[in-house]
């Protein structure tokens, strides 16, 4: 939920939970984005409430761009806060130990009125991954995010960053991702605990890209064949495991890429 308060009334004040309860806001507005944004112009002081799902156990902390005054609560304890004109020495900036669960997360920030809003922040997992809490406006789409089902594999294209245009890109049932250029016969890469997320892809005229969310697993890409000559057929899901015909070196070759384990695929040229 995001709500915007006058500026007037917060001057002088260090932002705090009860402190926005005891006065009433311009606008309140669901974000189904499941991140955090406003308007361009946009006029006020922002307030984001949110659950926080937490999936690893782990050190976190946050990473908030020095812009305007920016206080964030979790669970009602102050983890963060910073202000351009203030001493840098009383900034709060703590690492914090976090157990799998849902956490009561609230976000406070103001700056100055401009053309497009510039609040940038992140959620990060001391050597783990990084969670960008904010983004932009979804125009009414709603949130996609692309995984195999259960017992069954998936073949999808998308534009992806450094991926060729024609990859396919395998989801296994054990949640590995395999990215296969059918062009040169090559995994270019693989992730498990994976998704793809469409959602930065929604928006009119967007320019971004679908995301592939997940951990690369070490040494996957690989030449599938050495041959000099592939030309790509069709390709096929049959239960967990995708089939791609390719006709290499005039001989048509299946390659089947399946799940193993819980985090890892196999490979097999027929």
């Amino acid at each position: 939920m995001r709500s915007v308060y006058p500026r007037d009334y917060f001057k002088g004040k260090r932002f705090t939970p009860g402190l926005f309860d005891s006065v009433e806001s311009l606008s309140q507005t669901s974000l189904p984005e499941n991140h955090y944004y406003m308007e361009r112009n946009a006029e006020g002081v922002m307030r984001g409430t949110s659950k926080l799902y937490i999936k690893e156990a782990g050190e976190y902390r946050f990473s908030i761009r020095p812009l305007g005054r920016t206080s964030i609560f979790l669970d009602g304890k102050e983890v963060h806060y910073s202000a351009e004109k203030t001493d840098k020495n009383t900034h709060i900036n703590e690492t914090f130990e976090l157990q799998p669960g849902i956490y009561r997360l609230e976000i406070f920030h103001e700056e100055k009125k401009s053309h497009s809003y510039r609040f940038h922040g992140v959620l990060e997992k001391v050597g783990g991954k990084s969670f960008v809490l904010n983004g932009r406006s979804l125009q009414g789409n709603i949130p996609k995010i692309i995984k195999a089902r259960p017992g069954e594999a998936l073949v999808v294209r998308k534009w992806i960053r450094d991926l060729p245009p024609r990859a396919l890109l395998c989801l296994l049932p054990n949640q590995v991702i395999v990215a296969y250029n059918p062009v040169n016969g090559q995994v270019i890469n693989a992730w498990h605990s994976a998704e793809i997320n469409q959602t930065p892809s929604l928006p009119d005229r967007s320019a971004k890209q679908s995301e592939i969310n997940g951990t690369p697993i070490p040494d996957s890409g690989t030449d599938v064949t050495s041959a000099g000559t592939i030309r790509f057929l069709h390709y096929e899901v049959q239960g967990e495991t995708v089939h791609i015909v390719s006709l290499i070196d005039g001989e048509e070759k299946t390659v089947a890429i399946s799940p193993k384990g819980t985090q890892s695929f196999t490979l097999s040229v027929q």
